[in-house]
């Protein structure tokens, strides 16, 4: 007896793999056919927020300090933080960066590993909240952070476990980038 659709195990979207294989019915040949979900999808990385409607732009670079500006649009204080990774493509390279300090319609940014922010135009921008979002080229963001300085200083990377704890007090000599442990 052939299964139903309903008799067949549930798969979480954690488990799926670009290697998944996928039915599909094929109505101009009539016939079945199937497919990898990596073949149909292209398997978005995980830990990833597209932006939309919002333009970024490049304002500056600081190739000592491998800081940057982007400006977006007006309300950047309502959709930005600090300590957010950042995705973004410029010159068809895809780049990362952390947000290290912002205002409603700007972004100050550490570039990551060889990354440079270069005056030219600023496509597929993404954020992330995660500490250590999936990446193609396996970017180490703890290593890289903790490696990093901003305006010459060590930057030192503080922990809460959750985002209504009190911000960890400022270090002189010090920038600091607050990670959160656990979602409320």
């Amino acid at each position: 007896m052939a299964k139903q659709l309903t008799d067949l195990q549930q798969i979480m979207r954690t488990s799926l793999t670009d290697d998944d294989l996928i039915w599909i019915r094929d109505v101009s040949e009539n016939r079945d056919k199937k497919a990898t979900l990596g073949d149909i999808f292209g398997r978005t990385l995980e830990g990833w927020i597209a932006v939309v409607n919002d333009n970024w732009a490049y304002v500056s670079y600081d190739a000592t300090k491998k800081t940057g500006r982007i400006s977006v649009n007006a309300g950047g204080l309502g959709k930005y933080a600090i300590g957010q990774r950042l995705q973004f493509v410029q010159n068809n390279t895809t780049k990362y960066a952390v947000v290290i300090a912002q205002t409603d319609t700007t972004l100050d940014v550490l570039m990551l590993g060889s990354s440079t922010l270069e005056d030219a135009a600023i496509s597929s921008a993404k954020y992330s909240q995660s500490f250590a979002p999936q990446t193609e080229t396996g970017v180490n963001f703890f290593a890289t952070l903790l490696q990093g300085q901003v305006d010459g200083l060590p930057v030192l990377l503080a922990a809460k476990d959750n985002e209504s704890d009190p911000d960890v007090e400022a270090q002189d000599g010090y920038v600091i980038l607050e990670m959160i442990l656990a979602d409320e």
